[in-house]
């Protein structure tokens, strides 16, 4: 469990990003939420043994917090909207609170813990569930609708089991939970979506209901690695967990971030191991990659600075930004945009891995030697290839690939030879001797190792001497 300073000091650096957040995207309605709320804070401080109106109030908060949120002017709070969420919000608890207060009448005087326990829950059943919905994890929506699953059926049990004085605690397995009840000096398990989930290993009943009605088998004390112990607290949070899976499978991620803000900061657990951290770095990233499979690798590199300076560095944001970078250099490669591609590169070339940075240093290269070949041959097509040529012997060659630049070097040299050949060829084919003799001579003087031009003279020289006019 983080202490209060801890919680404290993480709580303000997520808040002092939410100023950059919003910085970096405007105040649109889907800025996602990088700064704790209120409630979990409190919660993430507080110690795990909750009296039952804080559960309630905690399990309450855990299914109807907003994901999304940042600056708002005051009189926002007071919209319809949220004027309706607080009513059903009140009204959900007046049912849990009535509903504690008629368990405490009706609960035999005589009862142990054990049979307290199991009244507890045939009285949860009779009072609010009445059709399991495998998707349906927030406590509001149970004393609503009655439909419950596992984690709200869990949950409304630990409040009630509470409310009696109860001890009790809950498992969790890969793809379910349950409550445990330390009762009479035992530990009984509760499997709350069934009226006879109390202690089920022994009741037949429950065997020929549980699998039919919620399609998960049942995990035994037994099976110790399957099985996961928490508090309620960390139970209250797998609604934060559930709530997230059904936003990103909506494909709203920046919702989803800030619940995942949430549950990290409710069970104050930063370290990298963590489950609740492991969650946060995915919603953080699947947002990221959200904005760059929109095209928007800029808004995605700002949002990997903006998670990194408010929730630390991960080996997984350094390829993440690496990927982005890369689409948009290449995007900008593409558009022939060189400039901005290596002013990216030089202000995020940093925060990639060096391999990734290598190759982009060379595409760029490689584009800008394409880019300055096109303008070499523009310089040609106005003003000859031997202008061409000089044009492409400014390039420069430390940052160029000396392969293409010799080979562009060799196509705009044959072409100045194919020049100065054709100049010859037209005076010679005119009979004008002399002419082409000088003209063979100077393109000797600037190729001297070219056989083809040394023809050109020789066969210039023996028409002078053929013509009377060498001699």
């Amino acid at each position: 469990m983080k202490t209060s300073t801890g919680q404290s000091t993480r709580a303000a650096l997520a808040a002092s990003m939410l100023v950059v957040s919003h910085a970096l995207f405007g105040q649109s309605a889907t800025v996602p939420r990088i700064e704790p709320s209120a409630a979990a804070v409190a919660y993430g401080v507080s110690a795990d043994s909750l009296s039952w109106e804080q559960a309630l109030d905690l399990a309450l908060w855990a299914s109807s917090v907003p994901g999304l949120g940042g600056p708002k002017p005051a009189e926002e709070a007071r919209t319809a909207d949220a004027r309706q969420a607080a009513s059903r919000l009140a009204a959900s608890r007046k049912a849990v609170t009535d509903a504690a207060a008629d368990l405490a009448r009706e609960l035999p005087p005589s009862a142990t813990e054990a049979e307290a326990a199991d009244f507890v829950l045939r009285f949860m059943h009779r009072r609010f569930l009445k059709s399991y919905s495998e998707r349906q994890t927030r406590l509001d929506l149970l004393t609503e609708s009655g439909r419950y699953n596992c984690v709200s059926s869990a949950a409304l049990y630990a409040v009630l089991a509470l409310s009696i004085g109860l001890d009790v605690s809950a498992v969790a397995s890969s793809d379910h939970a349950f409550c445990v009840v330390r009762a009479d000096g035992m530990d009984y398990d509760v499997e709350t979506t069934n009226p006879w989930g109390f202690d089920p290993g022994s009741k037949k009943e429950f065997h020929d209901s549980f699998g039919t009605t919620t399609g998960f088998a049942y995990v035994s004390p037994k099976d110790y690695r399957n099985r996961k112990t928490m508090g309620v607290k960390e139970l209250f949070s797998l609604i934060l967990s559930n709530r997230i899976v059904e936003l990103e499978s909506s494909r709203r991620y920046s919702e989803a971030v800030g619940l995942s803000v949430d549950r990290w900061t409710l069970l104050g657990s930063p370290a990298e191991g963590d489950g609740a951290y492991g969650e946060l770095l995915g919603r953080l990233l699947n947002y990221g990659s959200s904005l760059a499979m929109a095209g928007k690798e800029s808004e995605a590199l700002a949002w990997a600075g903006a998670a990194v300076a408010a929730f630390g560095p991960n080996p997984r944001w350094t390829e993440f930004r690496g990927t982005a970078l890369n689409n948009l250099v290449v995007g900008l490669l593409r558009r022939s945009d060189v400039g901005a591609a290596r002013a990216r590169l030089d202000a995020e070339g940093g925060t990639v891995p060096p391999r990734m940075k290598e190759e982009l240093e060379r595409a760029i290269a490689a584009t800008e030697l394409a880019e300055a070949i096109k303008a070499a041959e523009r310089v040609a097509r106005t003003d000859g290839w031997r202008a061409g040529l000089a044009a492409l012997d400014a390039v420069n060659a430390s940052s160029a690939d000396p392969k293409a630049l010799a080979d562009a070097r060799r196509v705009f040299r044959g072409n100045r030879i194919a020049e100065l050949h054709n100049r010859f060829a037209a005076l010679y084919n005119a009979r004008s001797y002399a002419e082409a003799r000088e003209a063979a001579a100077e393109a000797v003087a600037e190729f001297p190792d070219d056989t083809r031009l040394k023809a050109d003279l020789e066969t210039a020289e023996r028409a002078l001497v053929s013509s009377g006019a060498g001699r």
